[in-house]
């Protein structure tokens, strides 16, 4: 029996030593995958923290980036700002540039230029004199008839070239308000007069007007290219102004070719007399205007001017040179137009300077 006993109690102790042993490999196992699983716990830790650590990176360096574009982005709204500024400057240098030259030239007066002038050929007009030499002489030149008759076709074309600024503004922005009048009568008074130095074989006034003619025909065309069709301010519609030059120059061919070449030649010359009657008394109506308004700003001095030493030089030449009434009469009426005009200019001016003035400033 106690030998039983003691094999129970060996048996018992080897069971529990194996329970112990495998509890103790249980253990261990459990210790190892705790440790692996802390280990890998630690790596994923670590690969975390250096995860973070990147993101942080990235983070600072779009912070840097964002912080380097905004400083940019002030830095050239500062230097836009500068730009603004200079430029800004730069125009108010140029706007006070503009309003002193607009105050000299409000300060120039057209009477002050022409005094200087007088001046200045009375100089030479002495100084001529006392060197004995009366050729060189102002007096001698404006006195003489070869004088005059050379600048008669100068004159004549100068007054037919004076529209030519006028007509550029009407290529560029139209006709606006302007006639056709003016236009129309210059290109058939030119024909006629060139049509009178046929009959009378006179080449200075064939060249002279033959010249003008292509100058007024120019300015016609022109004028008609912009233009409306409708257009009622002509006056009349541009259809009249073709029908009425028609009519003229179907006239004067006709006379010539039908009529033997003096009563031809009296027949152009009457209706030259006529239309160049009618174009320097036409402005008598403005005449009347400025005297009741006693302003002259719609009278343009220089066209004034032009047009004086014109009709003088003809009345000159058509008198002395070549007796022709054709010739002078009419440019006699001019003189007195023109000298009118003048005068007016010289009288009630002040208010075209005021024009001029205020479009400058515009």
């Amino acid at each position: 029996m106690n030998r039983l006993n003691i094999e129970l109690e060996s048996q018992e102790e080897y069971s529990f030593q194996v329970a112990q042993g495998t509890k103790c490999k249980s253990d261990r196992k459990t210790s190892l995958e705790k440790d692996s699983s802390s280990k890998t716990n630690n790596e994923l830790c670590s690969s975390s923290a250096g995860t973070i650590q990147t993101n942080e990176a990235y983070n600072d360096a779009i912070i840097k980036n964002r912080s380097a574009a905004s400083h940019r982005k002030n830095s050239s709204l500062r230097s836009n700002n500068d730009v603004s500024s200079s430029s800004a400057g730069a125009f108010q240098t140029i706007e006070a540039a503009n309003d002193i030259i607009i105050k000299n030239r409000s300060t120039v007066n057209p009477w002050s230029i022409a005094k200087g002038l007088i001046v200045i050929l009375l100089a030479l007009e002495l100084w001529a004199r006392k060197m004995d030499n009366p050729n060189l002489a102002l007096s001698t030149r404006l006195l003489s008839i070869n004088f005059w008759s050379t600048l008669a076709p100068f004159g004549s074309i100068a007054v037919r070239l004076a529209p030519i600024p006028t007509i550029m503004r009407i290529r560029k922005s139209g006709v606006g308000a302007l006639p056709l009048l003016p236009y129309s009568a210059m290109a058939n008074l030119a024909f006629v007069d060139l049509m009178y130095g046929v009959t009378t074989s006179n080449p200075k006034i064939i060249i002279t007007f033959g010249i003008g003619t292509v100058i007024a025909l120019y300015h016609c065309v022109q004028y008609l290219r912009h233009c409306p069709e409708d257009a009622q301010h002509l006056p009349g519609t541009p259809k009249i102004h073709k029908l009425v030059s028609l009519g003229i120059v179907l006239f004067t061919l006709s006379s010539i070719i039908v009529l033997e070449n003096e009563s031809a030649s009296l027949i152009v010359g009457i209706t030259s007399v006529v239309l160049t009657c009618a174009m320097y008394i036409s402005p008598l109506c403005l005449i009347v205007k400025v005297i009741k308004e006693k302003s002259a700003k719609d009278i343009p001095l220089p066209f004034a001017v032009v047009g004086l030493i014109n009709t003088f030089s003809w009345v000159i030449y058509g008198f002395f040179v070549k007796d022709d009434l054709v010739l002078w009469l009419p440019c006699a009426i001019g003189v007195l137009s023109t000298s009118a005009q003048i005068f007016l200019n010289a009288l009630w001016g002040e208010g075209e300077r005021k024009v001029v003035n205020t479009v400058m400033a515009v």
